[in-house]
C-alpha cells in the first residue's frame, strides 16, 4: 500500500474493490493491525468509492471480474454495486 501511494496510483483511481482475505495469519510478533485496517489507513484521504470483503479472489465464491473491463461501481452503507459496462 506504501508502494502505491508513493508512485500516485491511489490518486489515479475511481474505485477500488478490495477482496476477502482467507486463512491469515499473523506473525510470532504481532503486527497489531489486520489487511483491511492497512488498506484503509492508506485511503482514507482519498475521495473514492471502496468495497471492503468483495466476493472475488482466493475464495469459493470467487466473482470474476474482467481486468481492463470498465465498470458501474456504486458504493452506499447498505448496498454495492458492480456492473461490467462490456
Amino acid at each position: 500500500m506504501i508502494n502505491l501511494k508513493l508512485s500516485g496510483k491511489l490518486s489515479g483511481l475511481k474505485g477500488l474493490v478490495v477482496g476477502a482475505f482467507t486463512d491469515m495469519k499473523d506473525h510470532q510478533n504481532p503486527f497489531g493491525k489486520n489487511a483491511y485496517e492497512i488498506i484503509h489507513e492508506h485511503i482514507v484521504d482519498y475521495d473514492f468509492p471502496v468495497c471492503f470483503n468483495f466476493p472475488v479472489g482466493h475464495i469459493t465464491n470467487n466473482q470474476s471480474l474482467i481486468i481492463g473491463a470498465t465498470y458501474n461501481f456504486i458504493v452506499s452503507n447498505e448496498t454495492v454495486i458492480l456492473e461490467s459496462q462490456n
